[in-house]
């Protein structure tokens, strides 16, 4: 079982999630770092965290995120991902 193999049976939220930690990661280097960190991934100013945090809130993620916010028992993950399901529900409601 290569690496490939575990990620495609994560649900997709779940590797959205992490495709969003790896850009916050990346985005958050040099410096700055230490206050970088402290900003919520939904405000940062980058491109890359900006395009994953789109792609996790995106409408038809909305029933999975739901889900994927019940299993969470990090605090930090469930802070994003009820800010990310209340983005999702915004964004299907077309606002």
């Amino acid at each position: 079982m290569g690496p490939g193999d575990v990620t495609r049976r994560m649900p997709r939220v779940q590797q959205l999630y992490m495709c969003l930690s790896a850009s916050r990661f990346a985005a958050c280097q040099g410096p700055d770092r230490r206050e970088k960190i402290t900003i919520p991934v939904w405000e940062l100013d980058d491109p890359d965290v900006q395009q994953a945090w789109r792609d996790l809130t995106d409408p038809k993620n909305l029933a999975e995120l739901e889900e994927w916010l019940t299993q969470q028992e990090s605090e930090s993950i469930k802070a994003d991902a009820t800010k990310a399901l209340e983005v999702c529900r915004q964004r299907a409601a077309g606002s």
